[in-house]
Order: structure tokens, then C-alpha cells, then sequence
């Protein structure tokens, strides 16, 4: 029996620790805006938000709903440029209630347009619900920088 529970306490976070670190094999994805028909049961994970990874650009993923759900855009731009979403996100329509920056890179959200205002860091894998932080709907433009 105390092989048994000395076996499982060091073989099972050994087996955790593999099936985790193990990044998905996807196929690189395009820049892309992601809308219907995704049903509304279709949530991106960990593992599926992985294969969004850039060496030069930075990625950021971006979802009018939380749990990463309805119309989304993965935008991808090089280091430290500017990007204002309110042509995807306009106020007042959809905001941003998702957002996860790629591995390898972390993103800053800003509350005004061109950069400006209150900001909110994102690291991977990002925020599945930006309401929890008090970000629900603000963000309108953002920059990214390596990890």
C-alpha cells in the first residue's frame, strides 16, 4: 500500500507536468477576423490560443464576448506599435470582453484611442472575462512587447 501511495504522489504531477508542457502541433494560423457562423458552444482554450504565436510580431486575441466567444479578431503587429481596435470593437456596438496575448509576448489594453488613458496588461493566456478586472467594454487600442 506505501508503494502504491508513494508511487502515485510521484508519478501522477510528473504525468500532469508532461501533458501540460507540451505545446498543440497546430498548423500556423492567418490573420484573420473570426465571426459566424462559431457556435456559441465554441470557446477558445490554453491550447488552442497556443498556436497563435509569432517571432517577430506580437498577437493579441480579442473577443466581443467572455469565454472567448462571438465575433473575435487576432490582430498581429510588429513590437511596440499602436493598434486602435474601434473599428472592430466600436464603442457602444460590441467591446472587448475577452483577450489573451500570444505566447511570447504581452499586450497593454488602453482606455482611449492612439495608445492613451488607463491601461491593463495582458500576459498569455490572457482574460476570459475582462468584467471581472473592471475592463468589461473599455479597451480601444492597444501595443504589444516581447516577453
Amino acid at each position: 500500500m506505501h508503494l502504491l501511495i508513494t508511487t502515485t504522489t510521484i508519478l501522477l504531477p510528473l504525468l500532469f507536468q508532461f501533458a501540460t508542457s507540451h505545446p498543440c502541433h497546430e498548423p500556423q494560423a492567418d490573420q484573420s477576423i473570426l465571426e459566424a457562423p462559431i457556435p456559441t458552444t465554441t470557446r477558445v482554450t490554453t491550447a488552442e490560443h497556443a498556436f497563435f504565436n509569432t517571432n517577430a510580431n506580437s498577437g493579441l486575441y480579442l473577443c466581443e464576448n467572455a469565454l472567448f466567444r462571438g465575433y473575435c479578431v487576432h490582430y498581429t503587429s510588429p513590437f511596440g506599435q499602436c493598434t486602435t481596435i474601434t473599428d472592430q470593437f466600436p464603442p457602444g456596438d460590441r467591446g472587448v470582453s475577452a483577450a489573451g496575448s500570444d505566447r511570447g509576448s504581452w499586450c497593454t489594453l488602453y482606455s482611449e484611442s492612439g495608445c492613451h488613458g488607463q491601461e491593463l496588461q495582458i500576459h498569455f493566456p490572457g482574460y476570459e472575462n475582462l468584467a471581472y478586472l473592471g475592463w468589461n467594454d473599455r479597451a480601444k487600442s492597444f501595443n504589444c512587447a516581447a516577453e
